[in-house]
């Protein structure tokens, strides 16, 4: 079972649109050419995208909470993704630990350490270089 390129981008197509991120909706569908791709829409359900990613973490949880034997493990603490994404990390190095201990560690370089660190100033921004756009309900930043 697998999923493509093209049906991830129409399901996070979907998302943004059903979301209300019309912009971000429209911008990612010419980007990613969804209207060009053959699906069909009225046959993917309204939040499909939400419910596989949901589904995704039962699964991960229910793989997490049973042994290699099928014995259950005693899970004290709930499901966080960055735990998830920590635990994938130090499964993965403990399946190569040999590949881990060969990897070399890149020199520091000297000219970082030669350069200090410069305090963050907070600039104002002069009223002449703003723009308000109208029909706007919260604020738009641009740097050029």
């Amino acid at each position: 079972m697998s999923i493509t390129s093209d049906e991830l981008n129409f399901l996070v197509y979907r998302y943004l649109h059903e979301s209300g991120f019309r912009h971000a909706a429209y911008t990612f569908g010419c980007e990613s050419l969804v209207a060009k791709s053959n699906i069909n829409g009225s046959k993917i359900a309204p939040g499909e995208l939400v419910n596989l990613v949901q589904k995704g973490i039962m699964y991960m949880e229910l793989e997490r909470s049973v042994a290699d034997d099928g014995s259950d493990i005693p899970n004290a603490e709930g499901f966080t993704l960055i735990r998830a994404s920590g635990e994938a990390n130090k499964q993965s190095k403990r399946a190569r630990p040999a590949e881990a201990a060969e990897v070399p560690q890149e020199p520091k370089s000297e000219v970082a350490a030669e350069v200090p660190s410069a305090p963050a100033v907070l600039k104002e921004t002069p009223e002449e270089d703003v723009t308000t756009l109208v029909g706007h309900s919260s604020e738009v930043f641009i740097c050029a």
